[in-house]
């Protein structure tokens, strides 16, 4: 019983095939038939040669089939050539998200706690002075704004009063180890005296790199040792005592204001960010890859160059690199984080901006490019139809890896015993063929 079912249901599928060939070759067999020739004549007459056709196909080994070039011609069987990978290739489309890029941002701080005297100023287009607003344009060194400081002050006080005490010091040692006083002057105040004058100048040096390591310039520190040398003339004046204290923060590059976080009479401390100043002549881009496109981004050479297009401004596309693939994938979307950068130089684009990325990949050596018609895929395995070179009539199935697929093209990995270049493969009917080595009994061994 079992064997008789099994018999009935492969003449079932076979007849079935045999169907599918009538199908395609019915609209030819009725433009053909006489129109004397009876319906039902002209029925039976096209059954009966797709079942010859059929029955003409043999499976002569286990992945290798006969096609009679009648079938093959009814079957409407087509070619292609396998080919080594001609022309580049853009992936598809990355979403992502513009960026200010860290690397150009720089936030200023006040150095000391103090006070807002004065903003920086900037002139607008109508010619007329106002003080800096966010969106402006600034230069590397323009001043952003004054802070008066009473801590500035007391340092620089320090360093005047070092100077002075160090130069008095010296005076005196110079007065015991001056020829005239030999033999006159203990030898323990020529080394208290000595032992001062070191101490003065540890003293002028500290407190000269604590100036300096709040910024303050070589030239800065040297007209306050100008002013004390000047406050050590008998016939000396204070100087501006006004401008004592006064820090000016200035622009650490030339950049575009983003952010201005306070205003004359404020108060500010050293751990509050006042301005931000970012060169936006370039922005960051971060995407999302999927996982399966990683290892083709990370087979080429870092950076790649991409082109980024703004959906909201159809048309246009902005030349860009990309830099990092990120190293951690999230477990929900099943991506990866890629970031690069995008030129900027008319300053038309804006962070935030939705944007899609597109890279062009290169023709890949190793790989055999076929049409994605010649593919046949079940979620299990991934095969291909070749005829053969010598035996028009010999089809053989071979199972493929697929690396990546397109549109209109497959690429295959190249392995022993698959796809070759200069190969034919069949792109159309492949999808009967495999059908009927499926239904057609494999010889035995």
């Amino acid at each position: 019983m079992i064997t008789t079912r099994s018999r009935f249901l492969r003449i079932g599928r076979i007849a079935g095939i045999s169907l599918i060939l009538a199908a395609v070759a019915c609209s030819a067999a009725w433009l053909g038939t006489s129109s004397a020739r009876s319906p039902g004549a002209g029925k039976a007459s096209i059954g009966a040669a797709e079942a010859s056709s059929i029955e003409s196909m043999k499976r002569v080994q286990a992945e290798v089939i006969v096609v009679p070039f009648e079938t093959a011609t009814r079957m409407g069987l087509r070619t292609a050539m396998a080919s080594l990978p001609s022309q580049a290739r853009t992936l598809p489309p990355f979403s992502g998200t513009l960026a200010i890029d860290q690397n150009a941002l720089s936030r200023v701080y006040s150095r000391f706690p103090g006070e807002v005297v004065s903003l920086g100023t900037t002139v607008d287009p109508k010619l007329e002075v106002r003080n800096l607003r966010v969106g402006d344009r600034v230069t590397k060194g323009q001043a952003l704004a004054v802070v008066s400081s009473v801590t500035l002050g007391e340092k620089k006080s320090e360093l005047v009063d070092a100077l002075s005490k160090l130069r008095r010091d010296e005076d005196v040692l110079a007065a015991l180890l001056d020829p005239a006083s030999a033999g006159s002057v203990p030898p323990r105040s020529i080394r208290d005296a000595t032992r001062d004058v070191e101490s003065d100048r540890v003293a002028v040096a500290r407190a000269e790199r604590t100036l300096r390591s709040w910024g303050l310039s070589a030239e800065e520190v040297a007209a306050i040792r100008g002013e004390a040398s000047d406050l050590a003339k008998p016939s000396a004046k204070p100087g501006n005592l006004s401008s004592w204290p006064l820090s000016v923060l200035t622009a650490p590059r030339d950049g575009i204001l983003i952010e201005h976080n306070t205003s004359t009479s404020a108060i500010v401390d050293p751990s509050t960010p006042l301005f931000l100043v970012a060169d936006l002549s370039h922005l960051a881009v971060w995407a999302h890859v999927y996982e399966e496109d990683l290892p083709l981004l990370q087979s080429l050479p870092q950076p790649t160059r991409w082109t980024v297009n703004v959906p909201s401004r159809p048309g246009t596309s902005f030349a860009g690199t990309l830099d990092t693939v990120g190293a951690v994938i999230h477990p929900d979307q099943h991506t990866a984080m890629v970031s690069g950068v995008v030129a900027n130089a008319d300053g038309s684009l804006r962070s935030g901006m939705f944007v899609t990325v597109t890279v062009e990949l290169p023709p890949v050596r190793g790989e055999i490019e076929i049409p994605s018609e010649a593919l046949i895929e079940d979620g299990r395995e991934s095969i291909v139809f070749v005829r053969s070179a010598t035996d028009r009539t010999s089809i053989t199935r071979q199972r493929v890896k697929v690396i990546r697929r397109f549109q209109d093209v497959v690429y295959l990995a190249t392995s022993a015993g698959s796809v070759r270049v200069g190969d034919e493969v069949i792109t159309a009917g492949s999808l009967l063929l495999n059908e009927a080595m499926n239904e057609l009994p494999a010889p035995h061994p």
